[in-house]
């Protein structure tokens, strides 16, 4: 599987800048031959606010780059917030 960073994802390392400028998307090929992205993985452990605030970026990015359904897991233990998180 081909892939391509885009907007150049950075070691794992924490990021600099602005939260929403730590959202990367990487652009994958995949099996019919069509360009997919996906979200760069952010190592670091965040708030909830900012964690939401990233979930809403990457939804972003991902609604402008691909053509098509946009699929988003949720999961967590139980009373971990996903109900109130969607």
């Amino acid at each position: 599987m081909a892939q391509e960073t885009v907007s150049g994802a950075e070691s794992p390392q924490r990021r600099q800048g602005l939260l929403r400028d730590q959202v990367q998307l990487v652009k994958r090929k995949d099996s019919s031959s069509s360009d997919r992205y996906e979200i760069v993985p952010i190592q670091d452990s965040l708030s909830f606010e900012k964690g939401f605030f990233i979930v809403i970026r990457a939804c972003q990015l991902l609604a402008q780059n691909n053509d098509g359904i946009v699929l988003v897991g949720v999961a967590g233990p139980s009373g971990a917030g996903k109900t109130v998180f969607t």
